[in-house]
């Protein structure tokens, strides 16, 4: 088996070279592939983005319908067409 280490700069450039190699029937790849200080999706980025847990209830209580939401979303203040 031959092995091969590979340097990429951009670390956005190199989430793109990781999934073409995935790709790849005859490649293995081992963890550590990129690194944790120039990932912009690093793990902290994650948890700042929030859970779908912290979602629930966040409607309770309040007068709101699916109608109202269509109505507000479609609605246009200034018309100039």
């Amino acid at each position: 088996m031959t092995r091969l280490n590979i340097r990429i700069k951009d670390s956005k450039k190199a989430v793109i070279v990781l999934n073409l190699l995935k790709e790849l029937p005859f490649v293995e790849i081992e963890g550590g592939v990129i690194d944790k200080k120039e990932d912009p999706a690093s793990d902290s980025d994650r948890k700042k983005a929030g859970s779908i847990e912290d979602l629930f209830g966040l409607w309770k209580n309040k007068d709101i319908s699916l109608l109202k939401i269509r109505k507000k979303a479609w609605t246009r203040e200034n018309d100039t067409l």
